[in-house]
């Protein structure tokens, strides 16, 4: 694995646990204990870390890794809590699925059941679900939500995309925030993204949700 991965695997977690120990790094990287004390050395260097006894500590919020970095951090973890959300769902069933690396993996995961309505935002869920030869016909139909795109977040959001939430039904809502709060619904690190969370909790006789994040999305 290059260092550049590495850091940014690093940085990923720091960015929601703010303190690793050298165990956890070596551990969630598959390293040695001589690549990750170099790894910490370079954080520090940059100054995107703090070294302290046993680990080091984040100095300020990094910015969140590139996705396919994302989508390999915890990709063990991930994939189990995909394979065991599928073990609930039915053939006839009605999903909004929502945008991370998780919710991607589960749409792969979804591809080998049939039956299902579909609904999400995320481009990378869309193109898993549909991804089949020309001449094959889907197991499922999959609706992608209009809306506002931005630079590399592969996903649509803003007004639109909320607007075309509240015109669907879903007998169960698949999503991946950064927290919930019976209250005041969904959040995230990014304003943005959590009002196309926010509806599946609010809206009267709101769906089944499932949280299925691993520490990140």
């Amino acid at each position: 694995m290059l260092q550049e991965t590495r850091l940014h695997r690093i940085r990923a977690l720091l960015s929601t646990q703010h303190q690793l120990s050298t165990e956890r790094i070596i551990k969630e990287l598959g390293i040695s204990r001589e690549t990750a004390r170099r790894d910490i050395i370079s954080l520090e260097a940059q100054g995107l870390a703090r070294r302290v006894y046993g680990g080091l500590v984040a100095l300020e919020s990094p910015p969140e890794p590139p996705l396919q970095v994302r989508r390999n951090a915890q990709a063990r973890e991930k994939r189990a809590i995909a394979a065991a959300a599928v073990q609930h769902l039915q053939p006839g069933q009605t999903l909004f699925l929502d945008a991370g690396t998780t919710t991607t993996l589960l749409a792969e995961e979804l591809r080998t059941m049939s039956g299902l309505t579909i609904i999400t935002n995320s481009l990378q869920a869309a193109l898993a679900l549909s991804a089949a030869e020309e001449h094959e016909t889907l197991n499922n139909q999959v609706l992608l939500l209009g809306g506002m795109m931005m630079a590399g977040a592969q996903q649509t959001r803003g007004e639109m995309t909320v607007g075309e939430i509240y015109r669907y039904r879903a007998d169960v809502a698949l999503l991946s925030p950064v927290g919930i709060d019976a209250r005041n619904g969904a959040s995230s690190f990014h304003p943005h993204e959590a009002p196309s969370r926010t509806p599946w909790y609010s809206r009267p006789a709101a769906p089944c949700c499932w949280r299925i994040t691993v520490n990140s999305a």
